[in-house]
């Protein structure tokens, strides 16, 4: 995945549209590994804070679709894995206290044809057993 060429002439690469699974990560030294998961964990902090300024959620239902050029070959626990960073981006920013099963229950991982976009993840981040939320959407008296 080349694009482009740098001053020097080395070719620019271009990131990968999707965290490494767990696979991929132990092909990898360590401190490339360290570097892709921060950088997949702040990028997760940025999109967390550039959609909305979200307040922290009781629990949440984490849920994703995996845009590929080629469906059925990956492996549905890989796609899984994948979502670890960005999650830990989540608790960074605050929108969940904890990454543990008492705030987080894992949802559907979903793999879909890429577009003309190319490969990439969107994240679902669904609340759970929200009161305060459900009274606020529902007024006082329980109608909308």
């Amino acid at each position: 995945m080349m694009r482009g060429r740098t001053k020097n002439g080395k070719p620019k690469r271009q990131p990968p549209r999707y965290p490494p699974n767990i696979n991929e990560r132990r092909a990898m030294h360590w401190q490339v590994e360290r570097k892709n998961v921060a950088r997949w964990r702040k990028y997760a902090i940025f999109e967390a804070r550039r959609q909305h300024a979200m307040r922290t959620l009781e629990r949440a239902r984490i849920s994703a679709i995996v845009y590929r050029r080629a469906l059925g070959v990956a492996d549905a626990s890989g796609d899984v894995e994948r979502l670890k960073p960005l999650v830990d981006g989540l608790v960074e920013a605050k929108v969940l206290p904890d990454d543990s099963r008492r705030y987080v229950e894992y949802g559907e991982v979903q793999e879909q044809r890429s577009g003309y976009r190319g490969d990439g993840i969107l994240l679902i981040v669904e609340a759970l057993g929200e009161p305060a939320l459900r009274d606020a959407l529902l007024g006082a008296d329980g109608e909308t």
